[in-house]
């Protein structure tokens, strides 16, 4: 019988198993402040650059500073009130494209999924059919699955090979991080300076990013914002799992309202 905490390596990979509730309150709750941690990804998240991205952030400073804008912003009954119209609408929406075509159940869940986070982190409207920026998102977003997968790079397993000349043999996976590079900052970047440009025509609409900025931010910080907006995006599937209270419309209402809308 295995102990209470076992090791195995697989692939370069050091997993540790904890087989009782003693070993893991020991270690992640007794021990939290040495023990909290995300995993370390040599390709997608040094040479890519998902590291910037909050589910692959180490702890420290700059995690802190991603949750103290959440906090502020967005994790608040109070803060979160500016946007129920936004969540009220997006819900109308989806059972308008519903009652269109109900075949399409699950890209209408998606569509409205992504489309309240839009407009809560970036005060971004989705277009109804191919919005270019959700597909840009999208394809840096589903190009993480292939670039995280352990073993599948060598780079990973022997971190010491990222120092390799592209030119030199082994080096070659050089030019695909740098293409998948440019695809993630294009990603994370588009929509901010989507934000940008409206606060300076003065009609961006209220936002996760327009409230920090207007509130004032240092350079440094406002890097961790682009990421910590995209962050939002990224992790929509599992931040709409258990929506709020206020999500809980009458169906009945809305069902016949939307009927109604033209």
């Amino acid at each position: 019988m295995p102990g209470p905490i076992v090791s195995l390596n697989v692939m370069g990979t050091q997993y540790v198993v904890l087989n009782s509730l003693k070993a893991t309150k020991d270690l992640l709750e007794k021990k939290s402040a040495i023990t909290s941690n995300k995993p370390h990804f040599t390709m997608c998240g040094d040479l890519v650059g998902w590291s910037n991205n909050m589910g692959f952030l180490q702890y420290g400073n700059t995690y802190r500073k991603y949750r103290k804008f959440f906090r502020q912003q967005i994790l608040t009954k109070r803060s979160l009130e500016v946007f129920y119209p936004v969540k009220e609408a997006e819900a109308r929406q989806f059972l308008r494209n519903v009652l269109k075509n109900a075949d399409h159940l699950v890209s209408h869940s998606r569509r409205m999924a992504g489309s309240v986070i839009l407009r809560i982190s970036h005060g971004y409207c989705v277009k109804e059919d191919g919005d270019p920026l959700v597909e840009m998102v999208d394809k840096a977003t589903d190009n993480l699955s292939l670039i995280a997968a352990p073993g599948r790079f060598l780079v990973d397993i022997f971190p010491i090979l990222r120092y390799l000349l592209e030119w030199f043999p082994g080096g070659g996976f050089h030019k695909d991080t740098r293409q998948w590079r440019n695809m993630l900052n294009e990603a994370v970047g588009t929509p901010y300076r989507f934000v940008l440009e409206h606060l300076a025509n003065g009609d961006a609409a209220p936002s996760f990013i327009s409230r920090v900025l207007q509130d004032g931010v240092t350079p440094e910080e406002e890097e961790i914002l682009k990421w910590a907006s995209f962050s939002m995006y990224f992790g929509m599937d599992s931040r709409h799992a258990s929506p709020d209270s206020r999500a809980y419309i009458d169906y009945n209402s809305i069902i016949y309202q939307a009927d109604q809308t033209p």
